[in-house]
């Protein structure tokens, strides 16, 4: 989805899977437009320049909760499902930077405790 999704249930009720498969097609329909526009930049015939315009536009990723042991989970989960696609996560210390930095484009999926992410934020202030 190109929105905000907020994912509430009881314990059980597949959330964790839910998550992991919106994270595995939001990796994909970003890697998509990456390369459909690395090859338009790289000038390549006008059939391939259409395959970018059904993708959505990048969405950044924060999975945000409340336990820090869960979001190292998921993060898990997540590296395990884009491994066999060739894609390697870059450094959690390099995202938290981009997103302070509020780079347009994360590389990847940012996943935070809520203490974590209120730590960010307070760095996203003005002194």
């Amino acid at each position: 989805p190109t929105c905000s999704t907020l994912l509430v249930g009881r314990s059980g009720t597949g959330k964790t899977s839910l998550c992991n498969e919106l994270l595995y097609r939001t990796h994909a329909a970003n890697e998509r437009r990456r390369v459909a526009e690395q090859r338009v930049a790289e000038g390549a015939p006008a059939r391939l320049e259409a395959e970018g315009e059904g993708a959505p536009p990048h969405a950044n990723v924060l999975f945000l909760c409340k336990s820090r042991t869960l979001a190292s989970r998921i993060e898990s989960h997540h590296a395990g499902l884009v491994a066999p696609l060739g894609a390697q996560p870059p450094p959690a210390a390099r995202l938290k930077e981009a997103f302070v930095a509020a780079e347009p484009e994360l590389d990847a999926p940012l996943f935070l405790s809520s203490s974590e992410w209120l730590v960010l934020l307070d760095r996203c202030l003005p002194p």
